[in-house]
This record gives structure tokens, C-alpha cells and sequence, in this order.
């Protein structure tokens, strides 16, 4: 799927006719979307490596537990200090 969209994505921005990339892109998108269906029951069919469930382990959990809450923080760290440098910037420009 991620091919396809790529392929779109190149399709345009190559031609320079604004009418035949919207033609070319609009027949490309039909086929793109025809291959969703195909790219579900291709899955289904075939046999997979992927296993369907694997579930978590306590210590998995935890893990995935601990790793969130730290993004998390991280994200909100990050978020505060855009917030402070936003009004150092603003306290600058009215000094100005």
C-alpha cells in the first residue's frame, strides 16, 4: 500500500499538463484503491509469519507501561518549553 501511494505522490508531480496528471492520477487512484481489497484478502489467504495475537507478558506490560508514561513526559516537557521560549520571544518583540 505504501508503494502505491508513492507511486501516486511521483505520478503528481511528474507531468506538466495540469489536465492529464489530474486524468493519469485519477486512473492510477482507481487501481490504487482496487488494490486495498486485494492487498486484505491476499493477507487472509496466504499463509503468514505474522502471528494474529501474541498478548503481553507482565513484564511486557510494565515495560509498555513505563515507556508511555516516559513519552509522555517527555512530550509535555517538550510542550513547556516551547510554551517558555513562546513568551521569552514575545516579551523580546514588545521590548523591541
Amino acid at each position: 500500500m505504501w508503494f502505491v501511494y508513492i507511486g501516486y505522490m511521483m505520478l503528481r508531480n511528474s507531468a506538466d499538463d495540469e489536465f492529464q496528471r489530474a486524468r493519469q492520477c485519477a486512473i492510477y487512484g482507481i487501481v490504487g484503491y482496487a488494490s486495498v481489497p486485494l492487498a486484505y484478502i491476499s493477507s487472509r489467504l496466504v499463509f503468514s509469519l505474522h502471528p494474529e495475537s501474541i498478548g503481553l507478558t507482565s513484564t511486557m506490560n510494565l515495560t509498555a507501561i513505563i515507556m508511555t508514561a516516559g513519552l509522555f513526559l517527555l512530550y509535555f516537557y517538550l510542550l513547556w518549553f516551547n510554551m517558555k521560549i513562546e513568551k521569552f520571544s514575545r516579551i523580546m518583540r514588545s521590548g523591541q
